[in-house]
């Protein structure tokens, strides 16, 4: 069921056995399977079923440093969270961002990889990927390739998958209205918590007029992203005391994915560049070729993860938006008048687009202002890069987040290392080669002015073996608490270089398993 505490006569309170604070990708897979196993559960959700600027305005930060364009416009008060405008891409993390690396400080999880790869697995299936090809050199074989090798340095080709409706709150709301033991309540900001002890008895929420709603729960999951969860966690109870999960440790390990270009690539050969880099297209199902470091190489030169992709750049490229647009809207019957120029105008490019798509499987990049090697790179655990709250509140009466983001030298040098990696790797596999910028090159500190972050907030309550080392434990259930659960980025202790939603949403799965199988107040 979808309730609207703007518009819903609701009571004031409200019983259930799971309370989700939170209607994004990770409260709603955690909630739908719950639900399906016949438990009863309340998603108290902050925004409603569509943007709007009043809620969005919650998300206001104050930035100390460096800048950090994610801290508002990565965030989404809505159903569906940011889902509602992320691209869809999924990759899972790998086997060593697991480890203990002895030459990244803080790193290690308390679980490994073996523990969420058939999570990994489900989410495929959950989110319509399930008929993807499930092995790289496949893709390769299917576009009439042989899978194919970039030099003998450790670089490597993968593929990430792209979800054909990447939406949640369109891929899943049919199921949360007709599901009869699932809530999901609309407008409803969570601004405090009561506990007893070590017991969370109930959540208090709010809309905009001041109409609450508090709710008693067995067990309480906090499913916020990675800047809202540890501002939550940072206030005190209802009460104004303590909360029992208080740890110096939230809203530490604030980090992102340092995102940069590093090169100009000068091909020898266009065709060839564009066989490896051009997306494999079968009808829905959308795959990314992009570069990375083997984990041999990564071990040897104690390199962070990075992953890489090939920014082909084009004065074509807005006008082809513009036309793919008006096309779309063409066969679903929404024909704007004024949209109808752009497609004639860009008509010939937009029959080669498609012909290459619909032919040979392939995407097209028109390149006419060149390549450039764009990286995303996973960021040092750092204590001082952290989310912590300001003395000014919000319309909801919360104090507002500040962010205190940090990047140092040890991205510079993963980001120079790999880049030259792939300059050599590139030049003897004959695609070209790399023409390296100037300060990527000297390892210079202004490389870390040029990095942006990809709204990918991740590390602000972080998984431990034990309260010295997390926020959470290894189940993600809080320390100091009896029935209080953290699930989404923010529990990350390491971020690797894939974006975080295949791996939120798999801990969300192994989460909701749990939950199912053990009695209230269980670990």
């Amino acid at each position: 069921m979808i309730e609207d505490l703007d518009s819903n006569e609701l009571p004031a309170s409200a019983e259930t056995d799971v309370c989700i604070i939170g209607a994004g990708a990770a409260g709603i897979t955690i909630g739908l399977h719950l639900a399906r196993r016949g438990i009863d559960v309340l998603i108290l959700e902050s925004g409603g079923p569509a943007q709007e600027l009043a809620m969005q305005a919650l998300n206001a930060c104050e930035i100390a440093g460096r800048r950090f364009s994610g801290a508002e416009g990565g965030r989404f008060r809505v159903l569906g969270g940011s889902t509602t405008q992320w691209g869809g891409q999924i990759l899972p993390m790998s086997p060593i961002d697991f480890e203990a690396r002895p030459w990244i400080d803080h790193s290690g999880w308390p679980i490994s990889f073996g523990e969420i790869a058939e999570h990994y697995r489900r989410v495929i299936e959950m989110i319509g990927l399930g008929g993807a090809i499930a092995d790289d050199a496949d893709v390769w074989r299917s576009v009439g390739m042989t899978p194919p090798r970039i030099g003998d340095e450790g670089a490597e080709l993968f593929f990430t998958r792209w979800c054909p409706e990447p939406n949640f709150s369109h891929l899943f709301r049919d199921e949360i209205a007709r599901t009869q033991n699932l809530r999901c309540v609309l407008h409803a900001t969570v601004t405090a918590f009561h506990a007893e002890g070590q017991l969370v008895t109930h959540a208090c929420a709010r809309n905009l007029a001041g109409r609450q709603i508090k709710v008693r729960a067995r067990r309480f999951i906090l499913a916020t992203g990675g800047i809202e969860a540890p501002r939550l966690l940072l206030h005190p109870l209802a009460t104004g005391e303590t909360a029992p999960w208080a740890s110096d440790l939230i809203g530490r390990f604030f980090q992102d994915h340092p995102g940069v270009t590093c090169a100009d690539i000068i091909p020898r050969n266009r065709v060839e560049l564009h066989r490896l880099f051009d997306n494999v297209i079968h009808g829905n199902m959308r795959y990314q070729p992009r570069l990375r470091l083997s984990e041999a190489t990564q071990r040897k030169l104690c390199l962070l993860q990075v992953n890489n992709a090939i920014i082909f750049r084009s004065r074509r490229n807005e006008a082809l938006s513009r036309a793919r647009t008006a096309g779309k809207n063409l066969l679903r019957g929404r024909a704007q008048l004024n949209s109808l120029p752009d497609l004639f105008t860009a008509g010939p490019d937009v029959a080669r687009v498609a012909w290459r798509m619909l032919v040979q499987h392939r995407g097209f990049n028109f390149d006419d202002l060149g390549a450039r090697l764009g990286m995303q790179l996973e960021q040092q655990p750092d204590p001082d890069s952290r989310v912590t709250l300001t003395d000014t509140v919000d319309a909801m009466g919360l104090r507002r987040a500040r962010i205190d983001w940090r990047i140092g030298m040890r991205e510079v040098e993963t980001a120079a290392t790999a880049t030259e990696i792939y300059k050599r790797s590139f030049e003897a596999a004959g695609i070209g080669t790399l023409k390296i910028d100037a300060d990527v090159a000297a390892r210079s500190p202004d490389l870390i002015a040029r990095m942006n972050d990809q709204a990918h907030h991740n590390g602000t309550a972080r998984m431990g073996s034990s309260p010295s080392m997390g926020v959470v434990d290894k189940n993600l259930k809080a320390f100091g608490t009896a029935n209080l659960y953290v699930c989404g980025s923010a529990v990350f202790p390491t971020g690797s270089s894939s974006n975080p939603t295949h791996t939120l949403l798999a801990l969300g799965l192994r989460l909701a398993d749990k939950l199912a199988a053990r009695p209230a107040h269980g670990s």
